[in-house]
């Protein structure tokens, strides 16, 4: 499917705010651990995730 009914175009996306396939704490939640690698590595996790 390439558009609606009405003409408008499809767009799919993904909101990988909070992880994809393994869902982690939001940002806020993440900044209190005071712990950037772990956050730095949930990131990278999902973005590897979104990739698939």
């Amino acid at each position: 499917m390439e558009e609606s009914r009405l003409g408008i175009p499809i767009l799919f996306g993904y909101d990988v705010i909070h992880g994809f396939r393994t869902i982690y704490p939001i940002s806020l939640g993440q900044a209190c651990s005071w712990n950037p690698q772990l956050v730095e590595q949930a990131c990278a996790v999902a973005a590897q995730e979104a990739r698939m």
